[in-house]
């Protein structure tokens, strides 16, 4: 069986019970079946074979809460995709081959908090993440993304509390692009392609309390004059970035650059000499 048609069906909750594991589903048609319970809070579709969703998939399930689409076989996130779902808080759709996410994919998904999409190929996230008014945690790691991150990508999506992009292509962050995430608390950029900073890159909104923690593990820096600041930070050597939290500093490490290649980014902190 290749695709799972419910259409003008009577389904009740047993069925998802079953829909757990079957590697020869590649498509999901819910269409205009007929529910006999509608409160249904929660699918899970993990390890499966499908590869397309489209507007008719969660069509009558106006009380889904959670939908897990990991570990299947989808290639693309369309516009409007999850329009029959408007109480979705927690949307998994990791550990597949998402390559596109199409502009209004998340449109009018105002209960959404956790979205993970860890494990794809996603290359492009402007104007995807926007206006997301209770979005929580977007997981984002291990994914394809490149070039610069900025406030844009994120847009009236302020309640985030975690932006995770770890493992990606990212080059830098343009201007204060978390400055205005009052509950924020990690933003995760290890292993990226950052190859410097500026302090107010990772400024932050001041009331947000207590402070966000930044992660910039496993990026390639280039520790000339333009990062002795962070150097400066981190020892306490200055009062102009108090309350900033970089985790893992002492992993920090230099690629290329002048004279501070060789010293560690935590004054007398014994490590290999490409520590900053």
């Amino acid at each position: 069986m290749e695709v799972l048609v419910l259409g003008s069906t009577r389904v009740g909750d047993s069925i998802w019970n079953h829909l757990y594991d079957l590697p020869t589903i590649h498509e999901l048609q819910l269409g205009n079946c007929s529910l006999t319970y509608i409160n249904i809070t929660v699918m899970d579709l993990r390890h499966n074979r499908i590869s397309k969703l489209d507007k008719k998939s969660f069509v009558g399930l106006p009380n889904l809460a959670g939908i897990n689409l990991s570990w299947n076989k989808l290639t693309a996130l369309r516009r409007n995709v999850f329009q029959n779902s408007p109480n979705l808080e927690l949307l998994q759709v990791s550990n597949n081959d998402i390559k596109l996410i199409e502009g209004d994919a998340f449109k009018n998904m105002s209960k959404l908090k956790w979205l993970l999409l860890k494990h794809n190929n996603i290359k492009n996230i402007a104007y995807i993440f926007t206006n997301m008014l209770s979005l929580l945690q977007l997981d984002l790691g291990y994914n394809k993304l490149d070039g610069p991150i900025h406030a844009g990508h994120f847009y009236n999506s302020f309640a985030l509390q975690q932006i995770i992009l770890n493992n990606n292509h990212v080059t830098g962050i343009v201007g204060s692009a978390f400055s205005n995430f009052q509950h924020l608390e990690i933003v995760d950029l290890k292993y990226n392609n950052i190859s410097s900073l500026q302090p107010y890159n990772i400024n932050f909104s001041p009331l947000t309390i207590p402070p966000p923690v930044f992660y910039f593990r496993g990026n390639r820096f280039n520790c000339d004059c333009h990062l002795t600041w962070m150097r400066q930070c981190l020892n306490r050597w200055t009062d102009s970035c108090k309350g900033l939290e970089i985790d893992e500093f002492e992993f920090v490490l230099c690629y290329s650059g002048y004279k501070i290649r060789k010293y560690s980014l935590i004054k007398n902190a014994k490590l290999g000499e490409n520590a900053v």
